[in-house]
């Protein structure tokens, strides 16, 4: 993936500590807790890639099994820079 600089196959199995700083990794374990809790979440945020700003639309929505049971979450984000210049968001 061209953005972290990485291929797909070694980013899986990584951390967000492991990927973003400290503050950010926070914000997306939060997010995450709310999915798993069944809510969908949409979100506006910047964060600092190897030294450079970058704006990113994210939209995550729980994975349910047959029974509607929260199974995981899917998630994607994209990196919006180029359309919006970074920018942070009001909060979770």
């Amino acid at each position: 993936m061209a953005l972290y600089e990485s291929t797909t196959s070694s980013l899986i199995g990584t951390t967000d500590e492991q990927l973003f700083d400290a503050e950010t990794a926070a914000r997306i374990r939060e997010v995450d807790l709310r999915v798993l809790q069944g809510r969908v979440e949409e979100d506006y945020t910047s964060s600092r890639l190897r030294g450079v700003d970058h704006a990113f639309h994210t939209v995550k929505v729980p994975l349910r099994d047959d029974s509607g049971a929260v199974v995981g979450i899917c998630g994607i984000s994209r990196d919006i820079t180029e359309q919006t210049g970074p920018r942070r968001s009001n909060g979770p």
